[in-house]
């Protein structure tokens, strides 16, 4: 598959080059999940990022693979290095959240949870019953943004997909309204020149 669209054709002497150097440090392009195009100009849409690899690196990982994640509101597209490498899943720590003072619930559910007993012992006083407390919140807390807010990584998620099939649509868009007409032009284009060019060597002969 070509690596860019619309511009003008790439220099095969620079491309030559970067090959070559490319093999000469043998050096790997295994390929990409996503967007085949991470910067775009107007009509012009080129993959200008890349990650190269090295043997010894996919002999030590070698479920690497990379990710071409939407522009949103950037000339260049990020791109994702997944490894994959085994490692101890260490629990996420807990953190606040800024978006949970926006919902109108937030005030209530930490009011409810600190005022309510401590069990088992409601007796416990001083740095103690703060403790309890507050690892009794951390939990409630979790539980509410799990439940309310869902999952935020999954949102970005989702919400980066939808940036992704609008630029796929604008890509569309752009290859109908300008990039097609434009060929057809190009073809009629063609066409007369070519049939000028007919009708003068038919003048010739006739002379």
């Amino acid at each position: 598959m070509r690596e860019d669209r619309g511009g003008r054709p790439p220099n095969v002497n620079v491309m030559e080059d970067f090959n070559s150097m490319i093999n000469s440090c043998h050096l790997n392009d295994i390929g990409y999940f996503g967007n085949p195009f991470t910067w775009n100009r107007t009509n012009l849409w080129q993959r200008l990022d890349i990650i190269l690899f090295n043997n010894d690196w996919l002999n030590s990982f070698p479920l690497t693979h990379v990710e071409h994640l939407s522009r949103a509101t950037f000339d260049h597209a990020p791109l994702l290095l997944c490894i994959n490498a085994n490692r101890n899943i260490v629990p996420a720590s807990f953190r606040f959240q800024n978006m949970w003072l926006s919902h109108k619930d937030f005030s209530n559910v930490i009011n409810y949870n600190w005022s309510a007993p401590i069990a088992p012992n409601n007796n416990i006083s001083g740095m103690h019953r703060l403790w309890a407390k507050l690892n009794r919140l951390k939990q409630v807390l979790r539980w509410w943004n799990k439940n309310v807010f869902k999952n935020i990584f999954s949102n970005i998620k989702d919400a980066e997909q939808e940036v992704t099939d609008l630029e796929k649509g604008i890509w569309i868009v752009r290859l109908v309204i300008i990039v097609m007409p434009l060929m057809r032009l190009r073809r009629i284009w063609l066409f007369c020149k070519n049939k000028r060019k007919l009708i003068g060597s038919k003048r010739l002969l006739l002379n």
